[in-house]
């Protein structure tokens, strides 16, 4: 897969983009919370991907708030912003997007 490939791949997913998805986004933030990736190269690029209400809209479970791709390694970073919640909720909810997503992510070689 090239560089990029995942990320297109992802893009089509999504609709509306820019509340869904975003290229080259290294941030995010929800009621106050902040969360930003450092990049230590220029060659890192970044894909976000909003999980809760967007990629997941079931309520079924719950699931953390995104995802972000790193495309040169092929790296996945989940976070649940957490205001005063147990950590253990946290780890629930990035436990089932990982579940959700595998089989997507198996289909599609990423």
């Amino acid at each position: 897969m090239t560089q990029c490939e995942a990320c297109a791949i992802w893009e089509t997913c999504f609709p509306d983009k820019t509340e869904c998805f975003q290229r080259g986004s290294t941030s995010a933030n929800t009621e106050g919370k902040n969360f930003s990736i450092d990049k230590i190269s220029y060659r890192q690029n970044y894909c976000r991907i909003k999980i809760d209400d967007c990629l997941i809209k079931s309520n079924e479970n719950k699931k953390c708030d995104y995802l972000f791709f790193e495309c040169e390694r092929e790296i996945f970073v989940f976070v649940e912003f957490k205001g005063g919640k147990k950590i253990t909720d946290a780890y629930e909810q990035i436990c089932n997007a990982i579940d959700f997503l595998e089989p997507l992510l198996r289909k599609q070689n990423i």
